[in-house]
């Protein structure tokens, strides 16, 4: 429920220029990324805060999401890095030049690599 409408009501607060470049265009879906979990922890703590006692098991279940929610947006940034980022995909291509099994190999290193941070 508070994710839909977090992710909902974050829709319009996209505002990428016509002309914009790559990076231009990352910082709007970060900005939008932000603007959503922003929503989602202000709806989620509304919901505990009726739902739960803030005092016993509500706080609990606030602070797990909160901890989620930072960590998922962290994730996130770190597969963005990996992902987008055109020096580490023109690395791991020109590796094929070589043959496919460089690829191969220089990719799975740049997965698990990405996996540790």
């Amino acid at each position: 429920g508070a994710g839909v409408v977090s992710s909902a009501v974050s829709v319009f607060f996209v505002n990428v220029e016509d002309d914009a470049s790559q990076s231009g265009i990352l910082y709007g879906l970060y900005r939008v990324k932000l603007v959503a979990t922003f929503i989602f922890l202000i709806l989620a703590s509304v919901i505990v805060y009726l739902l739960f006692d803030f005092i016993g098991s509500g706080w609990t279940i606030l602070c797990c999401i909160i901890v989620g929610q930072v960590f998922g947006v962290f994730v996130g940034q770190i597969t963005e890095a990996f992902t987008v980022s055109t020096c580490i995909s023109k690395s791991a291509a020109d590796g094929g030049a070589t043959g496919p099994i460089f690829l191969v190999i220089k990719a799975l290193a740049y997965g698990f690599f990405s996996c540790i941070g």
